[in-house]
């Protein structure tokens, strides 16, 4: 490589590295907001049975609730009933599940 072919490819560099910066970012970015959303939905759900006037389950019982809705569905995909293997049910972490059903009272 000459001297000029090597300028010209430093002067590449800082946007290269500025463009794997804000690649990174964009990704982060995007995984934070897909938990948040499916937090959202979580909580949106539960507000929609409190609304419901149906009284709110503790949190073993609501995780509880989800794991057996989860093993009967996986249960149905490995006998052949379900074409799609169900996803993980995305559960609320305790405190903020809590959070909210204090919220609610």
């Amino acid at each position: 490589m000459s001297a000029t072919a090597q300028n010209g490819l430093l002067k590449y560099i800082p946007g290269l590295i500025l463009c794997m910066i804000l690649g990174w970012s964009a990704l982060q970015w995007d995984y934070s907001m897909h938990g948040w959303q499916k937090d959202f939905e979580a909580c949106q759900k539960i507000l929609k049975a409190n609304a419901d006037h149906k009284s709110p389950l503790p949190f073993d019982e609501y995780k509880a609730k989800h794991a057996e809705k989860y093993k009967e569905q996986l249960f149905l995909y490995k006998q052949g009933t379900l074409k799609k293997e169900p996803p993980k049910p995305h559960i609320l972490k305790q405190d903020i599940y809590e959070s909210l059903i204090a919220a609610r009272e």
